[in-house]
């Protein structure tokens, strides 16, 4: 439970940092970088929360590497896809 609360926590942190940057584009009017910054806030927010995979030492290296791809393929690749920053042309 540590271990998920301090992911949390981190992603909290970098969520928030974004978060203000929401804030400032906002205040100039610009759509489009408020829509990026809540994409890159997502993005930042997972990386922060995923962080803590690494630090079970009761995994082996090998399996904190198929648990963070297969984590990185969940969070981070759904929020690059429809946030349009690549083009989707084929299922």
């Amino acid at each position: 439970m540590s271990l998920l609360k301090t992911g949390f926590v981190r992603g909290v942190k970098w969520f928030a940092l974004f978060g203000l940057l929401v804030t400032y584009q906002w205040w100039n009017e610009n759509v489009e970088g408020v829509h990026n910054m809540f994409v890159y806030g997502g993005m930042a927010f997972f990386l922060g929360l995923t962080s803590v995979i690494y630090e079970v030492r009761r995994w082996s290296f090998p399996k904190q590497i198929l648990i963070h791809w297969a984590t990185m393929h969940v969070t981070i690749l759904p929020l690059v896809i429809f946030s349009g920053f690549l083009p989707v042309t084929s299922l």
